[in-house]
């Protein structure tokens, strides 16, 4: 799925640390995993990426409503990536596609844990001798189930009951752990 996403850049000032500056980036997805054969800057040229945003470094980032000088653009765009892959969000994996025979192919992608429930779009390039030939495209409904899925509509759909449970839960644990470990 994709969404607009803000990065805010923090400074301090008067010796306490506050977001002073702010760059919205429209239509970001919110989670890219990627597998390639080989590091994909070595399978075509880099406009050829930037054209079909494939790669990180090449996914489209375009600032929402900028106004003011194009110099902190890029500042933003490389903290932007680097947040989304420090958070496990955006990945690459340079060895992740393997050719079983000559016309079929394996990949292996990680989902993190933290990937947005929604529906995804799995893409498929295919470059001869770096030339674009062709490109497949399928939906993939990532959801939570079980358990997970369980607290997360309690937490959302309940809050009030699922806070007081969650209270006398954690009374209920501490007060047992006191009886079991107590000293006679």
């Amino acid at each position: 799925p994709r969404e607009n996403a803000t990065v805010r850049k923090k400074e301090r000032v008067f010796g306490i640390w506050i977001n002073t500056r702010s760059m919205t980036f429209e239509h970001v997805p919110q989670a890219y995993s990627l597998s390639s054969t080989r590091a994909v800057d070595n399978i075509t040229a880099p406009l050829e990426l930037n054209d079909r945003g494939i790669g990180t470094d090449h996914i489209p980032l375009i600032p929402v409503g900028f106004v003011g000088s194009g110099a902190d653009v890029p500042e933003f765009r490389q903290a932007f990536r680097r947040l989304q892959q420090s958070g496990g969000l955006y990945e690459s994996d340079p060895a992740g596609v393997r050719f079983v025979s000559s016309s079929l192919f394996k990949a292996t992608l990680r989902l993190p844990a933290n990937v947005p429930n929604g529906v995804h779009t799995v893409r498929a390039y295919l470059f001869k001798s770096g030339k674009f030939i062709g490109e497949k495209a399928l939906p993939l409904r990532v959801i939570k189930t079980g358990i997970e899925q369980t607290i997360t509509d309690a937490a959302h759909g309940q809050p009030i009951a699922y806070g007081m449970f969650s209270v006398l839960l954690a009374v209920i644990t501490g007060w047992t752990a006191s009886f079991v470990f107590r000293k006679s």
